[in-house]
């Protein structure tokens, strides 16, 4: 009785687990399209109207136009930076691509938005990881340390890597980064960027950790298996 309850209690944990995974990317679907659709559309409209009052300014030689320049700036600043956090919820991006090629396009992304390095290198010996899932899990997680790296750890060196386990079906994902994270602060940490992390990690039947290396680079690594959910 005793081992069956056992049984039963791990079986309702992760499926109370993966349901909270699904109300949690349901919701940040939800709030990407209203920044998108709302705030979004708002900051374009500012920065249009002030580029507008901008040039008038310049033409009639008003020297408030370097003012209104800095605003424009700020407006476009604040664009960029909203369609980088929905291009981070928006999952619908990554339906239909294996995980190297999400990959892929997210360190593209991010060079685009920040400036920096960031490369993707794919190393797998087995097939391309397609399972929807797994593919989503993975994806989310690299994005998650990705910008914990640059907004925390101010990195702007980062490699992507998805490898081969220690064991014959087993994949890792590998961020790491040349930021100044402290692997003791990630481990002791309960916020809810991490928390994601490492519940996508268990419903990946993984684990995630974090390690600091002698050229003080920084790396979170995510074993998982089985690859491909097989």
């Amino acid at each position: 009785m005793g081992e069956t309850g056992s049984v039963f209690s791990g079986v309702c944990c992760h499926e109370v687990e993966r349901q909270m995974l699904e109300l949690w990317d349901t919701e940040k679907r939800r709030i990407g399209h209203d920044l998108h659709d709302g705030v979004g559309q708002q900051m374009t409209g500012i920065g249009l109207l002030s580029k507008a009052l901008e040039h008038r300014l310049r033409e009639s030689g008003n020297p408030e136009a370097e003012e209104v320049h800095k605003i424009v700036e700020l407006a476009d600043e604040v664009v960029n930076r909203i369609r980088e956090v929905v291009a981070g919820m928006a999952i619908s991006e990554i339906q239909d691509q294996d995980a190297a090629t999400a990959l892929c396009h997210l360190c593209q992304r991010i060079e685009q938005c920040y400036q920096i390095r960031c490369v993707f290198s794919n190393r797998l010996t087995a097939p391309p990881i397609t399972d929807p899932d797994m593919v989503k899990h993975l994806y989310l997680i690299a994005a998650e340390s990705i910008h914990n790296a640059i907004r925390h750890g101010e990195a702007d060196q980062i490699e992507v890597r998805l490898c081969q386990g220690t064991g014959s079906n087993q994949g890792e994902l590998v961020i790491q980064n040349n930021g100044n994270c402290v692997p003791d602060d990630f481990e002791k940490s309960s916020g809810i960027g991490l928390c994601g992390m490492r519940l996508r990690a268990q419903a990946l039947n993984g684990c995630l950790n974090i390690e600091q290396y002698s050229d003080h680079t920084v790396a979170v690594r995510c074993l998982f298996s089985p690859i491909n959910g097989a």
